[in-house]
């Protein structure tokens, strides 16, 4: 087969991954790419990716708009971590050499390209506009958590997860961080030489998608070349069979001195081998998710928040989980770095604490103004940012827009992998449409995992939980929540909300006589007005059923 053959062999398997699925944006710059080559045009330029396979207006500016760079890093780094996961189908695999556009066929053992490597020239000031110069190096990006086929699916089952054991790495080596630490897994199925097939099958299914959730997560990077005593984290995961059967997991997170920081244990399971991934899943989750383990360290590492926007990204989720902000740093944040990696999350922030002051003051939630400008900011850097995807879908539905919200709530939910609270605050939402979009929802299993795997969730969590338990009439998860702790003292909007729902639950004169009220704190976060109205209604069944009589036999 001639290479024109090979590279569209190639380039159909891996269209056909589920992680570029999900993906329209790169997967119609890997076909432009491809095609380019096949055509022999040579590589292109900055500018001709801008317009030709991104989209942008002839008028693009390069100079002030990374976003082509952004996309041909991203695109270098899916393509590395599609071949550590995938054998080509033919001869070779395909390519993107770094600081470069152009893409070739390459054998397979090539080494994938490492995190410091991967940069694309900066325009400097002065730049001609048909972009046919070199452009500075900029980080690669790691911003997405892939959501394959049915990886929403394994967020099931409950009571798997043990207590998480929690040590604090020693800081006194600990260095001033500006970018994403580097984190390796490191897999252990020789505790299955013995088990059934069947077993080592599963194993290898939660090995891959470890693979996968590492790959695409925003505390950390993964480096395949990178192991025990180079990378700043390494995460175990060791299979055995477990003591009375069934096949049992420990997801174990150490520091560079194998000082182990979190410590999980899944299992045994012995019958549905869905739940026993789910919960490897939330194990690693724990590890990963924005406000998990590794960002809580590696905030007290930061000196400076705004040396970088991984800095202000880790500074800012560690003052959310502890219920905090600093507008003033966001600000900073988003003035220092307009156009970086993580300030898609930072301005999708802005704009959703703009928009809720928007609700207290008593102004409608419109599609104009600096919120606005902030949300589309957001999705010109990344398309598919999970944040401002929710965002712009929460405007949409106050407008009445469901149709138009849906795209945006499925991308949201798609690449919420790994973090509960957005996955919650997604579901939530979708319930102000009369017909949620398909996959934005969770099942009762799935509601009830993820209750189950926090027992202390923060009040943001907590919250979105609830919301999105009660606006889909899931009464048993809600109820789940009756003895999970309310975090912290103060008496925050969310925290309030958080209050007043528990108690509607187990008190019916207490419903009847303040549900305006509970409308009106609840509409600072369900912006649509479906959501809060089949809420209110399944508060009623709530309270008339075993709501009460449950609460008062857990204590609570």
């Amino acid at each position: 087969m001639n290479t024109a053959g090979q590279m569209r062999l190639e380039l159909d398997a891996v269209l056909a991954d589920p992680a570029f699925a999900r993906s329209p944006v790169q997967a119609k710059l890997l076909r432009y790419l491809v095609e380019r080559a096949i055509a022999g045009d040579g590589p292109p330029t900055q500018f001709e990716i801008a317009v030709d396979a991104l989209g942008k207006s002839p008028d693009f500016d390069l100079v002030s708009d990374s976003y082509p760079r952004v996309q041909i890093s991203r695109l270098r780094h899916n393509l590395d971590h599609y071949y550590l996961r995938n054998r080509p189908v033919g001869e070779g695999r395909l390519r993107i050499d770094t600081g470069g556009y152009a893409i070739r066929l390459a054998p397979f053992d090539d080494p994938p390209s490492d995190r410091p490597a991967e940069a694309e020239p900066a325009a400097p000031s002065g730049a001609p506009a048909d972009g046919r110069i070199g452009f500075a190096r900029l980080p690669t990006p790691a911003r997405r958590i892939a959501a394959f086929a049915g990886l929403i699916a394994l967020v099931l089952g409950a009571g798997l997860l043990a207590a998480a054991v929690f040590v604090e790495g020693s800081q006194s080596e600990a260095t001033a961080r500006t970018d994403a630490p580097i984190i390796a897994l490191e897999p252990d199925l020789r505790g299955l030489d013995n088990a059934p097939g069947e077993w080592r099958a599963l194993a290898g299914q939660a090995v891959r998608q470890a693979e996968m959730m590492l790959a695409f997560s925003r505390a950390a990077r993964v480096s395949p070349q990178a192991g025990r005593g180079e990378a700043d984290y390494v995460l175990d995961l060791r299979f055995e069979s477990g003591p009375r059967g069934g096949l049992q997991a420990f997801v174990v997170l150490s520091d560079r001195n194998d000082t182990v920081l979190l410590r999980e244990t899944v299992g045994p399971e012995l019958e549905d081998p869905q739940i026993f991934t789910a919960g490897i899943a939330w194990a690693i989750s724990k590890a990963i998710a924005p406000g998990g383990r590794i960002t809580r360290i590696e905030n007290q590492r930061i000196d400076d928040p705004l040396a970088s926007d991984y800095a202000c990204f880790v500074r800012l989720e560690a003052l959310r989980g502890q219920n905090r902000s600093d507008t003033a740093l966001l600000d900073a944040c988003i003035e220092r770095h307009p156009t970086g990696e993580y300030t898609p999350f930072l301005l999708a922030r802005r704009a959703l604490r703009a928009y809720q002051t928007d609700v207290i003051e008593g102004r409608a939630v419109v599609p104009s103004g600096r919120a606005w400008q902030d949300v589309k900011a957001a999705l010109s850097i990344d398309p598919e940012n999970p944040y401002a995807n929710f965002v712009c879908a929460k405007v949409a539905i106050a407008q009445g827009n469901c149709d138009a919200a849906g795209s945006n709530l499925r991308i949201a939910a798609d690449q919420s992998i790994g973090h509960p609270t957005l996955l919650a605050a997604v579901a939530s939402e979708a319930r102000s449409c009369p017909d949620p979009p398909e996959g934005t929802g969770l099942s009762p299993g799935e509601l009830r995992a993820m209750i189950a795997a926090t027992p202390a969730p923060s009040a943001p969590h907590h919250l979105n939980m609830l919301m999105a338990a009660l606006a889909s009439g899931e009464l048993d998860a809600a109820r789940m929540l009756l003895v999970r702790p309310i975090p912290g003292q103060s008496n925050t909007h969310d925290i309030h909300a958080i209050k007043l729902l528990r108690r509607a639950m187990t008190d019916p004169s207490f419903l009847d006589a303040n549900e305006q009220r509970i409308r009106q704190e609840l509409g600072l976060f369900n912006w649509g007005g479906g959501a809060v109205d089949r809420l209110i209604e399944n508060l009623r069944a709530c309270t008339v059923s075993q709501c009460s009589r449950q609460a008062q036999a857990r204590g609570s």
